[in-house]
């Protein structure tokens, strides 16, 4: 509980008078997360796409327009391997594997701060594509990289893809 004391002008026809009292706020109770579940972390140990349908569940953070998009992105990831020559398909699912099993230890977090999750995604990102040579793997796939990516890259809204 915290109380507030305020101070404040009142103006009744030509005087004024000073106003003084104080206001009670009682923090409303955190909501209860999703538990962590093993069907979950099930989907998790299998590098399951719908692991992501988990962690927007558990930590319901952003717009309801995006909560699908990790999944989808992870799904195309993983449709479009098979055009990819033997090494790229390698790297392709380490890549998914490496986000997912990052992720797992964001879906393991007693909270999340939603204001910072944009910013901690996008390092887990950029931390799993070069551990895992995106710049010499990766330009030799770039068209169809380019066709797994374009979709997410220019309906975004975030300013991580904007030049």
């Amino acid at each position: 509980m915290r109380e507030l004391s305020y101070w404040f002008l009142v103006r009744k026809s030509s005087l004024l008078y000073i106003v003084s009292g104080e206001i009670t706020h009682l923090p409303s109770p955190p909501s209860k997360l999703p538990e962590i579940t093993d069907k979950c972390l099930q989907y998790s140990k299998d590098y399951d796409c719908r692991f992501y349908d988990c962690l927007n569940q558990r930590f319901p953070c952003g717009e309801s327009s995006r909560k699908g998009k990790a999944r989808a992105h992870c799904v195309k990831s993983k449709e479009r391997a098979h055009k990819l020559t033997d090494v790229g398909k390698i790297w392709i699912n380490n890549i998914i594997k490496c986000f997912v099993k990052e992720m797992t230890e964001v879906y393991k977090r007693p909270s999340l701060d939603c204001t910072k999750g944009n910013a901690m995604v996008m390092g887990i990102q950029q931390r799993c594509y070069t551990s895992n040579d995106f710049c010499n793997v990766g330009w030799e796939h770039r068209k169809e990289l380019w066709n797994i990516f374009n979709e997410p890259i220019t309906s975004s809204k975030s300013h991580f893809y904007k030049m």
